[in-house]
């Protein structure tokens, strides 16, 4: 039984980890062996929304590595999170954030946007493309990811401060975060 979601059948607990979301937004993956073997899986199909069960670990499994690709070219990325304490509290909402540059080191190439504490896994945003082609410094390029990060996150009730609250906090760091990228880019 779920007592965050009424009538719901999964454990959503809050998966509040500072990690996982940066290294799904850099596309990481995961190797693991077991009985079975070695395998390797991109991390982000690793995690589950199960809080039960949020891994999809085989039984025997254990961790030997965790790959992050190197960029192709110029890249900028940033971790934001929302805490209380700062560094030594969970986040009450985090963004990672990766933007690709064409090799004037400007231009957006291709953006992941990752948020976490929604739920039992973090999610990866869709819909970005809007930026693509456009400068990091321009302002509309953090207003759209802002804007899209508020409309596809919707965060529950099983972590301090109102859903609501922390929703408005999603958009608020997303636009934080990109600024800070333009700023550091020149």
């Amino acid at each position: 039984m779920c007592h965050v979601v009424l009538g719901g059948r999964n454990c959503v607990a809050a998966m509040s980890s500072d990690n996982v979301p940066v290294l799904i937004s850099l596309d990481a993956t995961i190797v693991q062996a077991g009985p079975e073997g070695v395998r390797e899986l991109p991390i982000e199909e690793y995690y589950k929304a199960d809080g039960l069960a949020h891994t999809n670990a085989k039984p025997g499994e254990v961790t030997t590595e965790l790959r992050v690709p190197l960029p192709k070219g110029p890249r900028r990325s940033h971790y934001i999170k929302w805490s209380v304490r700062k560094s030594i509290d969970f986040p009450l909402v985090s963004v990672a954030l990766r933007f690709d540059l064409e090799a004037d080191e400007a231009t957006v190439a291709a953006v992941k946007v990752v948020v976490g504490v929604l739920g039992s896994k973090p999610r990866t945003l869709g819909k970005l493309d809007d930026v693509v082609g456009k400068k990091l410094a321009d302002p509309a390029v953090a207003r759209t990811v802002a804007d899209a990060a508020y409309a596809q996150c919707k965060p529950l009730e099983n972590v301090p401060y109102e859903a609501a609250y922390r929703r408005d906090m999603i958009r608020v760091y997303t636009r934080r975060a990109i600024e800070a990228l333009a700023a550091s880019a020149g």
